[in-house]
């Protein structure tokens, strides 16, 4: 996989540590995203001071860009509503932000039928992200933005599970 650059966010949790209990948490699942913006409104957007937004991974047009490297926690997935993931981890009957034990991919999407260059990158990535955490694509693994905030619609229509699981058996 190449990096095809960094944008710089300060939005993130250094090191995966909860900042209310100091405990450290390891990522165990994908969240796919889209942005329904812009590259350039996008990248402004998590670079902004007062978004508290961003992404581990942003894909656009085919290219591939790191905001916060994996080691740290990502501030992409918002307030959890209603859930339909199963994994959701609670500690001491307190939710635990899903922020903390994700990492998250966002493809810059407005609707428009994907690129094919895009639709591999982001195959690619997500195989290779799949390989260091070593998990497979199931529901519990992978998981669409709308399975942990229900009032969303991200990532449809183009960068859902089903649609990552399908292509990945046809882009090698």
């Amino acid at each position: 996989m190449q990096i095809a650059g960094r944008i710089k966010t300060k939005h993130q949790w250094l090191n995966r540590i909860d900042p209310d209990t100091g405990k450290r948490h390891n990522p165990k699942a994908i969240v796919l995203h889209i942005t329904g913006g812009s590259f350039e409104s996008t990248k402004n957007w998590i670079q902004h001071p007062h978004s508290s937004v961003s992404y581990n991974w942003i894909i656009c047009d085919g290219k591939i860009y790191e905001c916060v490297p994996e080691q740290h926690a990502a501030w992409a997935n918002g307030h959890v509503v209603r859930p339909k993931w199963s994994g959701i981890k609670f500690e001491n009957n307190e939710q635990v932000n899903p922020n903390l034990y994700t990492v998250s991919v966002a493809v810059v999407n407005n609707g428009e039928i994907p690129t094919w260059r895009t639709w591999e990158a982001w195959v690619q990535l997500n195989r290779e992200i799949r390989t260091r955490m070593n998990i497979g694509i199931t529901p519990e693994t992978v998981v669409n933005h709308f399975e942990i905030k229900t009032s969303k619609r991200c990532p449809k229509p183009y960068f859902t599970r089903s649609i990552l699981k399908v292509l990945s058996d046809l882009i090698k």
